[in-house]
């Protein structure tokens, strides 16, 4: 667990006009919504996803809301005092009454809490608020009886509105039979949802799944039906804290909604959503701008060094974030954008196209005004891209999730497989079997349709496991495959903590299942791919910091070693285009033309990339696996696999 004690905010002052209040007075109050992390805990995945392992951990954060409305303070839910879970204690563990008094907030001064429902970490620390009235739905306060004797409490049946409509107290049920959620409506159609325990992490919302601990499931399924509008924006109770952080924070201003920004491995990035307003504020380009910038500086002068930021902009934003890069080239990295309005124009002009992609030669591979796509960012470690040769649906895999996903234009994002033996490469055949490099079973496997293991092809070698095989390419007529092996360690599920082979090389296994050992002098061997002709295979050595080519000969056997590249930094899985051209996954995607030479770098809003391949109706779209998102960019030219039309 990385993330430490946090106590985050988020400030609402541009809800201001939205909620329906004055603006212009100098004196008028400015809401302001926090959301508080005082802790987190490792919760089985069976309480989280029906059907979960029950030795399986998934660390979530210990949550709670303050809200400065005017002259009140207000928590929704108000955390425990202290936590012990099913014979675990909460770890980066604080009181919420502390956590808010290091932050300036007095107690004494919460002047409301209300309550989604009776749990002990959602109520256990209400004597702390002494001098606050408590809103409970009647049921769940029966339950929570002992803890409201001699309060001012407010109960109700199925909804409470609350200062003047402003904010509504709805029961839902599902988790426990009064659990409520809190919703604060605006006036552009918006309605923030503070969920309590209706939904604990964005993979249960993303799928919608209820969680596995839920008391009523019908009622638990309406949830999600009631709050699939894109009008809602659903603050989540137990906002995972890996990968990204756990900050779940929004904060809505004049039409940007702002995904907070995470620093993790190097990188700091803005995420700028369209909040899906119509109302003037919304589609002020320049105003979206300006925010932008402004929310860019912020981070620029945070502690912590100077690295320029990762902005991905959505729907009617996107505009608004190609004018920010003109404008303070000095402050961007790289630009994503998702939800692209059709009236759109792309990134145009060079000064901006710059920031897509880095290198004069590289004309020769992406249009100007071509832009990289976000198509999911929810994972925690995107990896595998492959293109099924049937569908054209992009598959990728989430090991660290122990997910197989796939993702189309008219369907998003959508499970495969889970659990799915912590797969890592990941290589479509002509038939449309799916190979796949099993992290978590050490071995390669051979998937159906259906993604059942057909077939494990390689299980080890001379008496040892592999280390882990990691990414995988078969020769075009189909007669053998080969795979790199190196040695990455997760604690969470991998079975050694030492390597169980005496290296790490590459391996070919033939159509009869002979397993061979075709390298003996690498490093840490990673992507590996090879050209259209079946004649020479390209090894990216990772620790190695170069990428070999290797000729073959009909028996699959490696010779003629030689240097295809320097390249200077680790890299990972990479992918080759009808001409040669190599793509290699590392910080950007870094090109390569078929003499070695750099020809530049198509930029991702990610501090690093995992794998990446080429499919599309045409053969012509780059999908990239990020660290946590999923991009894609069209190409100028033409990949190796696709689809037929």
């Amino acid at each position: 667990m990385r993330t430490v004690l946090v106590f985050l905010f988020v400030s609402l002052s541009g809800l201001y006009p939205l909620l329906g209040m004055p603006n212009g007075e100098n004196d008028a109050p400015k809401p302001r919504l926090w959301t508080c992390k005082y802790g987190e805990f490792d919760l089985p995945e069976n309480m989280i996803f029906p059907g979960g392992s029950k030795e399986k951990l998934q660390t979530i954060s210990l949550l709670f809301h303050f809200i400065e409305f005017g002259e009140r303070r207000i928590l929704v839910d108000v955390g425990c005092d202290k936590f012990f879970f099913l014979g675990r204690t909460a770890e980066h563990f604080i009181r919420p009454d502390e956590l808010l008094r290091k932050n300036g907030i007095a107690p004494e001064t919460i002047t409301d809490c209300l309550i989604t429902h009776h749990h002990d970490d959602h109520i256990g620390s209400l004597a702390s608020f002494p001098d606050a009235r408590v809103y409970i739905q009647a049921k769940e306060a029966e339950r929570a009886k002992k803890l409201l004797y001699g309060r001012a409490v407010t109960t109700f049946d199925e909804q409470l509105e609350l200062f003047g409509g402003r904010m509504i107290l709805r029961r839902v049920g599902g988790h426990t039979s009064g659990h409520s959620v809190v919703e604060i409506p605006l006036a552009c159609g918006q309605v923030y949802v503070i969920a309590g325990d209706a939904c604990y992490s964005p993979d249960n919302l993303v799928r919608k799944i209820p969680t596995a601990s839920t008391g009523n499931a019908a009622e638990s399924a309406a949830f999600f039906e009631r709050y699939a509008d894109p009008k809602y924006r659903i603050l989540l109770g137990h906002e995972p804290t890996a990968p990204f952080g756990g900050n779940g924070i929004r904060e809505v201003i004049h039409g940007v909604e702002f995904v907070e920004p995470v620093r993790w491995g190097g990188g700091r990035r803005i995420f700028a959503k369209d909040p899906g307003c119509r109302g003037k504020a919304c589609n002020d380009i320049e105003n979206q701008k300006s925010l932008i910038l402004e929310r860019a500086q912020q981070i620029m002068a945070q502690p912590g060094g100077k690295e320029k930021i990762y902005l991905e902009a959505s729907g009617n934003v996107c505009e608004a974030a190609v004018r920010a890069y003109r404008e303070r080239p000095d402050l961007f990295r790289a630009l994503a954008v998702s939800d692209v309005p059709a009236t759109w124009r792309g990134v145009k002009g060079g000064d901006v196209w710059q920031y897509v992609v880095e290198g004069e030669r590289m004309r020769e591979i992406v249009e100007e005004g071509e832009y990289v796509r976000t198509l999911g960012d929810v994972f925690k470690t995107a990896e595998g891209a492959t293109v099924d040769p049937v569908s054209g649906d992009l598959f990728f895999s989430d090991f660290m999730s122990d997910e197989i996903l796939r993702w189309n234009e008219a369907d998003g994002v959508r499970l495969f497989k889970r659990p799915a033996g912590h797969v890592n490469g990941m290589l479509f055949r002509k038939d449309g079997t799916l190979l796949a490099c099993s992290m978590g079973e050490n071995e390669l496997q051979l998937l159906n349709r259906d993604g059942t293991v057909r077939k494990v092809l390689a299980k080890g070698f001379g008496g040892r496991d592999f280390n882990g095989p990691n990414d995988v390419w078969e020769r075009p007529d189909g007669s053998g495959w080969y795979f790199t092996d190196p040695f990455y360690r997760w604690k969470e599920w991998s079975k050694y903590a030492q390597p169980p082979m005496d290296t790490k090389q590459v391996y070919y296994v033939t159509a009869n299942g002979e397993v061979i050992r075709v390298t003996d002098d690498l490093v840490e061997p990673n992507g590996i791919t090879g050209t259209p002709d079946g004649k020479t295979l390209y090894v990216a050595d990772h620790r190695g910091k170069k990428c070999w080519a290797y000729s073959i000969d009909e028996n699959g056997r490696l010779s003629d070693k030689r240097l295809f590249c320097d390249i200077g930094f680790g890299t990972d899985g990479m992918t080759i285009d009808a001409d040669g051209r190599l793509y290699m996954t590392a910080e950007d995607i870094n090109v390569w033309d078929r003499n070695g030479e750099k020809l530049g770098v198509i930029r991702i809003p990610e501090f690093w990339c995992g794998n990446c391949c080429i499919g599309g109706p045409d053969k012509n779209i780059l999908y990239v696996c990020g660290k946590r998102g999923v991009y894609s960019i069209k190409l100028k030219v033409r990949g190796v696999r696709g689809f037929a039309k």
